[in-house]
């Protein structure tokens, strides 16, 4: 599939990120910077590399001088992250301030909304993210928080997206240890995001333990390594018969906003 992705100079190389997964992928081929379209099947059998060049943030807090400290500190996407806000104009106008300064826009959210507003987003957002908080529609309803979209609203949200021409992944938890229906929840899922026209499937470990962020790496707060329970997942995928690409934990070249750098002269 060719869609968005931003590539950035890095030594004697470029680091391609992609706004669907949050990962950075190395490439030593001599490719001009800046936002491109690339093909998503190329890029992503390139190696990962730990990186900071997009910042994750509730829309409340990213006002003009955020978004000029981001460009500063070397950032090249916003992952605008809406799973306590419902989404609305407002929101569709924010992703239009922040592509209107060159950023990425990739939007994540477990709200209901889509159905009517992707087709404004897709003037502005690169990609979309939608989080689920089961592999099924009868745990996903029991478990989603207040204000959440239903399962079936989730799904005919992805569909409008993706109608509507945007990069759009699928977030679903699994379970953190292997059981005898672990193989089953993970092919369910694949398949659902693959009818589902999705560019891939995230999973991620049905536990707080899934985000980890350890160590610093330069002068932003870089990903540490992962917890044993996603290396054992990642491990798990070769061996399955997939029908989309998935992948074990989002990408490491995403940070919050709090671990941003605040450049002299930018307030």
């Amino acid at each position: 599939m060719i869609r968005p992705f931003a590539i950035v100079p890095c030594d004697d190389a470029v680091l391609v990120f992609d706004p669907a997964t949050g990962a950075a992928h190395r490439n030593w081929q001599p490719l001009p910077t800046g936002r491109a379209l690339m093909d998503s099947q190329q890029v992503t059998r390139w190696p990962e590399e730990r990186a900071a060049l997009s910042v994750r943030a509730v829309p409340e807090l990213l006002s003009g001088p955020v978004l000029e400290r981001a460009a500063a500190a070397g950032v090249v996407a916003v992952d605008l992250t809406c799973r306590y806000r419902e989404l609305d104009a407002d929101l569709v106008a924010l992703t239009g301030r922040i592509r209107a300064r060159g950023l990425l826009v990739t939007l994540s959210t477990d709200r209901p909304g889509l159905e009517w507003l992707a087709p404004q987003l897709a003037w502005y957002v690169d990609a979309l993210r939608v989080h689920l908080e089961a592999p099924t529609e009868a745990d996903h309803d029991r478990q989603a928080r207040p204000g959440a979209a239903a399962y079936a609203q989730a799904l005919r949200g992805v569909r409008a997206a993706v109608d509507a021409g945007i990069a759009t992944e699928l977030v679903v938890p699994v379970p953190p240890q292997a059981g005898p229906d672990h193989h089953t929840v993970i092919k369910n899922a694949a398949h659902r995001a693959g009818q589902l026209n999705a560019v891939g499937l995230t999973l991620v470990l049905a536990r707080a333990t899934t985000t980890w962020r350890s160590g610093t790496a330069g002068p932003l707060h870089r990903p540490g390594p992962r917890p044993a329970g996603l290396s054992s997942l990642a491990a798990l995928l070769p061996r399955l018969e997939l029908p989309i690409r998935v992948r074990a934990g989002a990408g490491r070249a995403v940070v919050p906003l709090h671990a941003l750098p605040t450049p002299a002269g930018v307030a």
